[in-house]
């Protein structure tokens, strides 16, 4: 049987559940671990909204991870744009990178201009985003570290409370935050895994990540 018979049969067997509560259940049971471009049918089916599909299906994911099921990783969207498509994006990212440039108008214009939907641009300017200040990020992680260790070799360097691995930790959970924050999400700081795994209380831990969030500024 061809790949595209099996795609066929799959697809009929969810298309076929009469239950709405066992709809996704079905649908994700036969190997559909994302929607795949069926979320309108699926929220048509299920009564859902296009969110509580998307979260629905989430969770199901994250319960097959915690029991330790292999779970791929979500398709590449590079597929969803023509060459074309995207060299007129990247054209048009590079002459407005600043968030305030690109406005809700621009977007308009290059779904005129490209046929894109104005969720694919905007989640492809999101990516780029992220991309562009990750660079950044880690460039000035590198500027920072080079003016620490000058400092230790002069010996004006002040002492830190917490290891360097506490560093590292909470530098890493504090990019998170600011990559969650530029792809419009919520990132909770865990506090409590802070104070455990350093053993500062939490007064110290939350002075330090407030400096460390003015200290990126620069």
């Amino acid at each position: 049987m061809s790949n595209a018979e099996n795609t066929s049969e799959k697809s009929e067997k969810w298309k076929s559940v009469t239950d709405p509560k066992k709809v996704l259940e079905a649908y994700y049971s036969e190997g559909n671990y994302y929607h795949y471009g069926d979320i309108v049918e699926l929220a048509q089916m299920t009564g859902l909204s296009h969110k509580n599909v998307r979260d629905t299906l989430c969770r199901f994911r994250k319960r097959d991870e915690k029991a330790g099921k292999f779970v791929p990783p979500p398709p590449r969207q590079q597929n969803e744009f023509s060459d074309e498509q995207r060299e007129i994006l990247e054209d048009t990212f590079e002459k407005h990178p600043l968030m305030g440039q690109w406005t809700p108008e621009k977007t308009r214009e290059i779904c005129e201009i490209t046929g894109l939907k104005v969720k694919q641009v905007n989640n492809w300017l999101c990516h780029q985003r992220r991309k562009l200040d990750g660079r950044g990020n880690e460039k000035d992680r590198r500027r920072r570290r080079m003016i620490k260790l000058e400092k230790i070799r002069l010996g004006t360097a002040r002492v830190s409370a917490f290891s360097p691995p506490d560093l590292d930790l909470m530098e890493a959970l504090h990019l998170k935050a600011e990559l969650a924050e530029i792809g419009g999400k919520q990132f909770k700081i865990p506090y409590g895994e802070l104070v455990e795994k350093t053993g500062k209380d939490r007064k110290k831990v939350g002075i330090f990540r407030h400096f460390l969030a003015c200290s990126r500024l620069f």
